[in-house]
């Protein structure tokens, strides 16, 4: 792979390096300090994807807040689809603990990405307290869509001639 900057040429490996093995550690201390100061990307990490068995009062905690969630999520995907229509949906729903309110930050997906375009905010009773309008979230997006650059493979003078301010990498 060749690229090209201030008119030098420099090649750039594009082969795999092997990762290196992750070493033994004595105590959480030394583990600590050996990440502060290797890079992560240079060693073979294990997948942390493990299920945690939790029992008790802390697991009924748990799955309380996971039928919380579902509720709060449910309600608001029906608000947005009555309200605003399939342009948008619900984001991940959060519970501020200190607040006590759940914020459920309200997600478009356009051609250029997806992006946030407001945040409904529920009690815990699951009562709306904040919406943003259809207008509110039009105009955020509009604001959002016009500061994201797009990449587009054309001759710079084509694009001059089209009034479009380009960068070229």
């Amino acid at each position: 792979m060749m690229i090209k900057k201030n008119n030098e040429r420099r090649r750039i490996s594009t082969k795999w390096k092997a990762l290196k093995p992750v070493p033994n550690f004595k105590n959480l201390e030394e583990e600590a300090h050996f990440w502060d100061t290797h890079d992560t990307t240079e060693y073979a990490l294990e997948d942390l994807d493990e299920t945690i068995e939790a029992a008790g009062p802390l697991k009924a905690s748990v799955e309380k807040r996971r039928v919380e969630r579902l509720a709060v999520l449910e309600k608001v995907k029906e608000y947005l689809i009555g309200e605003v229509g399939n342009m948008v949906q619900p984001g991940t729903p959060i519970l501020d603990e200190k607040l006590k309110v759940w914020k459920v930050p309200v997600l478009c997906k356009t051609e250029r990405g997806i992006f946030v375009v407001g945040e409904i905010d529920l009690d815990q009773n699951f009562n709306f307290l904040t919406i943003p309008t259809k207008q509110q979230m039009l105009k955020t997006l509009d604001k959002m869509t016009r500061h994201v650059p797009i990449l587009v493979y054309a001759d710079p003078a084509e694009l001059r001639k089209k009034g479009v301010r380009h960068v070229t990498v």
